[in-house]
């Protein structure tokens, strides 16, 4: 009985793209997005208005919450961005007798106990959760495919070599 070399390399070889698969299969399962809701609030005493983007503007001070979570247990955290005055010659005007980090304190307090009861933040966060989400499985579903694509490609390549200086023609394992 002759041993098969190239039919255990090809076992080898699936066995390994299924646990590339598995793995990244598994990693896109327990990824988690990072979902922010984002307020700006112009002035020290001004009402804070949604923003639908993740960073605070230039000239901002922030002020992150501690994680909140959805009535679907998608995690979310409130972010306020408070303008503590108007930009003039890229320097930041703070009205007198404010201190920035206490007046970002006391203002992200007041929108985490107000705003993360608020229906609209729960569809807000729900909504920016799964697109995220979906961000992440076809990155993740990708790189997987990528890397089973370019392992396959791999072996075919060494495959290739080898039956090249055995004298052996593609296709067959033997050179009968």
């Amino acid at each position: 009985m002759r041993i098969n070399i190239f039919e255990g390399a090809r076992r080898v070889m699936i066995l390994t793209m299924i646990v590339i698969f598995t793995y990244g299969v598994s990693i896109v399962y327990e990824q988690e997005p990072d979902v922010n809701i984002l307020y700006e609030t112009a002035s020290p005493n001004g009402k804070s208005i949604y923003k639908n983007n993740d960073e605070c503007s230039s000239g901002s001070y922030s002020e992150r919450s501690d994680y909140f979570t959805t009535t679907k247990g998608h995690k979310f955290n409130l972010i306020l961005c408070s303008k503590l005055g108007q930009i003039s010659d890229q320097n930041v005007i703070i009205p007198d007798g404010v201190d920035p980090v206490l007046l970002a304190d006391m203002k992200a307090f007041k929108v985490q106990t107000e705003a993360s009861k608020s229906p609209e933040v729960e569809k807000l966060a729900n909504e920016q959760y799964w697109q995220k989400k979906l961000k992440y499985i076809f990155l993740g579903l990708g790189i997987t495919l990528l890397s089973i694509i370019g392992f396959w490609l791999f072996c075919r390549i060494i495959g290739w070599v080898v039956r090249g200086f055995a004298g052996i023609s593609m296709g067959k394992d033997f050179k009968s």
